[in-house]
């Protein structure tokens, strides 16, 4: 009878799986660079479908960690299509990298401006904080308005909101809200804290939800 075979003389030793490994990923980047070698060869502002080359173009240099090369080609693509959002997005991920928190943030609030639906209520909600940390309150309101109307019982943007409120009055600046709008707010902030100490009562879902709608 033959003698059994050892299955672990058989397996590719660590050094084996490495040098496999940085193949692959050697075998990868010259991939990258041979498309972006392709790419690079069009010129954008004569070719039919300059919009698909300039993002894909810009993925490539960011897959490179050529970052300002990236940045290069996503502004240009936005150059020639302002409501591509999702030229935006990566341009806000790639400054994001780069420690450009506040440019980023632009770049991330144009993106969920032009596809609110695309994103989640707390993404909504988190970009909001971070626009109010950079004293853009308009837009942090914007926001927390489009995280409420994703989720209508969001507690912490009517908490955010009324905070701006209060602060407005303080500063006794020209309010982002109608009297209306502020109203609802302040309502809203006195239902949530009834919730929160006595529980949520059946059937306010849809009036909570109209209410909402009318921010």
């Amino acid at each position: 009878p033959s003698a059994p075979t050892d299955l672990k003389a058989l397996a590719p030793s660590k050094e084996l799986s490495q040098q496999a490994a940085l193949v692959k990923t050697e075998t990868t980047q010259d991939k990258i660079e041979q498309a972006i070698e392709k790419l690079s060869s069009f010129n954008p502002t004569k070719t039919p479908n300059q919009l698909k080359i300039l993002p894909n173009l810009g993925s490539l240099y960011a897959q490179k960690q050529q970052w300002n090369a990236a940045i290069t080609a996503y502004k240009q693509a936005i150059a020639i299509d302002p409501e591509f959002a999702g030229v935006y997005r990566n341009l806000g991920r790639v400054l994001d990298r780069l420690g450009k928190a506040e440019e980023a943030s632009q770049y991330w609030f144009k993106a969920l401006s032009l596809e609110p639906e695309r994103v989640t209520a707390q993404e909504h909600f988190q970009l909001g904080n971070t626009l109010l940390d950079q004293k853009r309150v308009s837009q942090a309101v914007t926001c927390y308005q489009r995280a409420i109307e994703l989720k209508p019982d969001y507690a912490a943007s009517y908490h955010q909101l009324g905070q701006i409120l209060v602060q407005q009055g303080k500063l006794k600046k020209r309010s982002l809200f109608t009297v209306k709008q502020r109203l609802i707010i302040l309502k809203m902030l006195i239902l949530i804290t009834y919730w929160v100490n006595y529980g949520q009562p059946k059937k306010t879902g849809k009036k909570l939800k109209n209410a909402t709608n009318k921010l």
